[in-house]
């Protein structure tokens, strides 16, 4: 392979692999967005970095009709800080807010009959 073509697949996979604030698929996914995205046209942005007047959203997409688990975990501490179950609808998007948060990095996880099935990070800054 030429030295350009090589360039050349090497930015295409650094795009496709930085996904902070690129639009989210459609595909089975889970990621964190602003909460006042999550009333929008269902182009979420993926956000990683909350100020403290912003409101951390946990977005899953594509597990209509399963009941799922979101844990969230504190970094500093490794506590679960917040757990929630819930029924996802077939055809929805469906969302966690988190708006009561401390300064911190925190992981939140899905599960689906006690499997974990997806995980992300986020980090609220003061």
């Amino acid at each position: 392979m030429n030295k350009f073509a090589l360039t050349l697949l090497l930015l295409i996979v650094l795009a496709v692999a930085n996904g902070c604030n690129s639009p989210l698929s459609k595909s089975k996914t889970m990621t964190t967005i602003r909460h006042r995205d999550a009333t929008g046209s269902g182009n979420y942005s993926r956000v990683e970095k909350f100020s403290p007047d912003e409101t951390p959203t946990v977005l899953i997409r594509q597990y209509g009709g399963k009941t799922l688990t979101m844990r969230l975990y504190d970094m500093s501490s490794g506590e679960e800080v917040e757990r929630r179950d819930a029924y996802v609808p077939y055809g929805k998007d469906f969302w966690w807010s988190f708006p009561y948060l401390s300064v911190g990095t925190y992981k939140a996880v899905l599960e689906e009959d006690g499997l974990i099935r997806e995980s992300c990070m986020f980090r609220v800054s003061g």
